[in-house]
């Protein structure tokens, strides 16, 4: 990446306190600009790998327009990395009005904010969850189909980004990410740091569908990395939408005694096949991105 592009920029990270987040702060960081993050959180525990060194830490809620407003405006925020969102699907099952409320309505607030005060780029995390189930490899030009409250979430703030970007010329880029797995993670719904925990603590991970499904994964650092390299190119990039994904499918039973294998350790895998209505293959090709910013990390 090309220092210049952020060195001495202002960049607004909502949900910086967040699993990918976080790693977004550290490569801003690392590129010296001022970076500001918007969360309701800001736990400021040992896992924020001294986040507060990094940025300027902001607690409010991304629902309220006037936090925003305060916020994008007298800080003259120049780039924003829109993270912040309910990521757990079973959450999202559960809670949908919340979800909606927080993935879409505050997106599309965070999207009038920045046309206001003519921001100069905007990447927003969606998912490789709104394409629900097509034939993979999953590429950007399918129809999206939002299968259960979090995946119509995304596909919701899919829709109205580009809407935004269709009408008014807002520079904003989609990055559809894949499954992400890394350091920091402490969301035990998902399956690589649930099957590791159990590993860990000697226990037979055990996994809520069948094991069959196949997913794309990716670790959290080189999606952290993609989505600056997708800001950074925001000239070319903007209106656009990108699956950031390593293109190595696994099965999930695979990856879970591949983690067992390498534990060393005396362990079987259960399962109890209590998710219902999985999509059986979901995996993503970069091609797109590839060809308009080059490989993704």
């Amino acid at each position: 990446m090309e220092k210049e592009i952020y060195e001495g920029t202002n960049c607004l990270v909502t949900g910086g306190e967040g699993f990918i987040g976080r790693w977004i702060v550290d490569d801003l960081f690392k590129e010296k600009a001022n970076v500001f993050v918007l969360d309701k959180k800001l736990e400021r525990d040992v896992v924020v790998r001294d986040i507060e060194k990094k940025c300027k830490l902001i607690n409010g809620d991304i629902l309220d327009m006037n936090v925003l407003k305060s916020v994008i405006k007298n800080n003259k925020i120049d780039y924003i990395f829109h993270l912040a969102a309910n990521a757990i699907i079973s959450k999202s099952i559960k809670y949908p009005i919340t979800t909606f409320e927080i993935n879409t309505r505050a997106s599309y607030n965070i999207f009038e904010v920045a046309r206001i005060n003519d921001v100069k780029g905007i990447i927003v995390a969606s998912s490789n969850t709104v394409y629900g189930e097509q034939k993979p490899p999953y590429t950007e030009d399918l129809v999206l189909k939002g299968n259960n409250p979090y995946a119509a979430s995304k596909v919701c703030m899919d829709v109205i980004a580009n809407s935004y970007f269709k009408t008014y010329g807002l520079p904003i880029v989609r990055g559809r990410f894949a499954n992400n797995y890394g350091e920091f993670d402490q969301d035990f719904t998902r399956a690589v740091p649930s099957i590791i925990k159990a590993v860990i603590e000697n226990r037979n991970p055990v996994i809520e569908s069948d094991g069959t499904p196949i997913r794309g994964f990716i670790h959290v650092n080189d999606t952290a990395r993609a989505s600056l390299l997708l800001m950074k190119n925001i000239k070319n990039t903007a209106g656009g939408a990108f699956n950031v994904d390593a293109e190595t499918p696994i099965q999930v039973m695979e990856l879970a005694k591949k983690i067992i294998n390498i534990s060393n350790k005396k362990l079987s895998l259960e399962v109890n096949h209590t998710r219902k209505n999985v999509v059986p293959t979901l995996f993503m090709s970069t091609d797109s991105a590839a060809a308009r910013v080059g490989p993704i990390p």
